[in-house]
């Protein structure tokens, strides 16, 4: 197989949780660029629309399917309507999550939970909802989104980054249990990324200038700059790549 053909997704259906905006909606537009029917997951009906038709608009294939990924009911009923539509899903985007700060001792239970059953919990009823034709059909790629805080601690956000170092150990195991399946699973951990929800944050000075810092490359990234990395993990030229963490932060974690 040329390497052309090792990126083409035509005929696959990728589907993406949190896809209604930020990286999750980057991802989907650039799965769809290469060829993929991408499925778009969220809690948000019309954001979920807005999505998708920014992506039909461009020639791609997009549906929506609305759902608490933290849900286990939502999830089962929205993976069964999607496989009886779609067929199938060959390639799942666990990239639903959320994030906020927090001082340790300030911390509700009520809160570092949520965290948990978003970051994680729905990463695991997503991927257990879909596994099961992926195994039955011997084949397919999960990408768990993690962070830049998977691997790196931070102040007033133990709740965050016990969450998303649980998506790389969940990433491993999974790719140990399933490799017998020829189904990969990889992580990728991004870094300080510009989408709608930090953009406001970067506007301070001061704050800005103290994550640059920090940043090797002294910039931060554009949401479509994640998007290859994501085509690279979907497709074939990673049939032989299972369990990996690639972080995708400007050199932060170098330091």
């Amino acid at each position: 197989m040329g390497v052309n053909a090792m990126f083409d997704l035509n005929g696959q259906v990728a589907l993406v949780t949190g896809a209604s905006r930020g990286l999750g909606k980057a991802m989907a537009q650039a799965l769809a660029e290469v060829g993929a029917t991408v499925v778009l997951v969220a809690r948000n009906r019309d954001t979920l629309q807005q999505s998708a038709e920014e992506i039909r608009s461009k020639g791609g294939k997009a549906v929506i399917a609305v759902c608490d990924v933290t849900d286990e009911e939502q999830v089962t009923a929205m993976a069964e309507q999607v496989i009886a539509d779609c067929g199938k899903v060959d390639i799942l985007v666990n990239n639903a999550g959320i994030a906020w700060q927090r001082s340790f001792l300030e911390l509700s239970s009520k809160e570092f939970r949520q965290t948990i059953d978003v970051n994680v919990t729905g990463m695991f009823l997503v991927s257990r909802a879909f596994g099961a034709q992926m195994v039955e059909r011997r084949r397919g790629k999960v990408i768990n989104i993690g962070s830049l805080h998977s691997v790196v601690g931070a102040s007033n956000m133990v709740h965050y980054c016990t969450s998303k170092g649980a998506v790389v150990q969940f990433t491993r195991s999974l790719a140990a249990e399933w490799a017998k399946y020829n189904i990969q699973v990889n992580c990728v951990c991004p870094g300080y990324f510009l989408t709608e929800i930090n953009i406001s944050a970067f506007e301070n000075e001061k704050l800005r200038d103290k994550i640059l810092s920090g940043i090797p490359l002294r910039r931060f990234a554009r949401p479509e700059e994640l998007g290859p990395t994501v085509i690279y993990l979907a497709s074939s030229a990673t049939d032989y790549m299972t369990g990996q963490v690639m972080v995708i932060d400007g050199g932060f974690s170098v330091k």
